[in-house]
């Protein structure tokens, strides 16, 4: 009986002390990390506790990139940031938490590439409406009850504009449409609440934009492609390095131009499978449209 007892109680010694052993990698590494097979990118640390905890899927969307080191277009300086669909978060060590996490401006990176005159035809929401008098805004109806239940100021910013219709550049379907610093807030009224209001894929956009092959930008490309497709330029606003040479090419049935609107180039009528290229040796902003469809516009900034 004794012997029983000492090897019983020489079993559960050995097993205690390879609990912990046992269960401490998988642990750790379940709770600081988390791997999105649907994109092949890992969110950890404060990103993760921030994206988990601010709307995680719906509100952010997947990774899109792992942590990388960028330089601000606000303030100039470089930090830590990791590109979502919806959003950019960037890490501020300097600040306490929950504010050493913010995120990128990307609304309002959008509008001044899209609009830089601002955008057509915009109407304030009436329903249950305020108005911000830091930017003159109005918001109402379903979008300032989004805003109100979605992180309000921190997670969406200040309106930037006033409702309007746009364009998708993911679906060319026409949305009504609400800029925010941090957001654009798109009505689908095919679906139902709470999913009537979705958010554009700023991050997607912008990455794209920045570090996707052949989009310019801190990437450094030197030859970057645009699309014709139907009645939109794909992508409609690209950012290049001075010396890129970007080539648009019709890719549907319909003859368009790409016409520089002060007339630095001009294409003529290109028909299915053409292709166009100009070269932009000065840095500067360079609006375009197709000038048989002049509703089709696009934007090629030249950094």
């Amino acid at each position: 009986m004794t012997k029983n007892i000492l090897r019983v109680m020489s079993f559960l010694a050995l097993l205690l002390l390879a609990l912990p052993a046992l269960g401490a990698g998988p642990s750790q590494a379940q709770e600081g990390s988390r791997t999105f097979p649907e994109t092949g990118k890992t969110i950890k640390g404060r990103f993760l506790e921030y994206w988990t905890t601010h709307g995680g899927l719906a509100q952010q969307g997947f990774p899109i990139s792992e942590e990388i080191q960028e330089k601000s277009d606000t303030d100039g300086k470089t930090y830590t940031v990791q590109y979502f669909e919806r959003a950019v978060f960037e890490k501020h060590p300097e600040n306490k938490a929950p504010n050493d996490v913010l995120l990128s401006l990307l609304g309002t990176f959008r509008y001044e590439q899209q609009y830089p005159n601002g955008a057509p035809a915009q109407q304030p929401g009436a329903e249950n409406a305020v108005k911000f008098n830091e930017t003159g805004k109005t918001l109402g109806g379903r979008f300032r009850k989004y805003w109100n239940e979605h992180g309000g100021l921190a997670q969406q910013g200040y309106p930037i504009s006033d409702e309007f219709q746009e364009v998708s550049a993911l679906n060319g379907k026409t949305y009504r449409v609400q800029y925010f610093q941090r957001a654009v807030f798109e009505y689908h009224p095919e679906n139902p609440a709470p999913n009537d209001v979705l958010l554009s894929q700023l991050g997607t956009f912008r990455y794209k934009a920045k570090y996707a092959a052949g989009s310019g930008g801190t990437g450094g490309a030197k030859e970057v492609a645009v699309d014709i497709v139907d009645f939109d330029f794909k992508p409609m606003s690209i950012t290049v390095d001075v010396g890129a040479k970007v080539t648009w090419t019709n890719v549907g049935p319909t003859i368009h131009t790409t016409t520089g609107k002060a007339g630095q180039w001009d294409s003529g009528i290109m028909q299915k499978g053409q292709k166009f290229s100009y070269t932009f040796d000065k840095a500067g902003t360079y609006e375009y449209l197709c000038t048989i469809h002049p509703l089709m516009k696009g934007t090629v900034i030249v950094k």
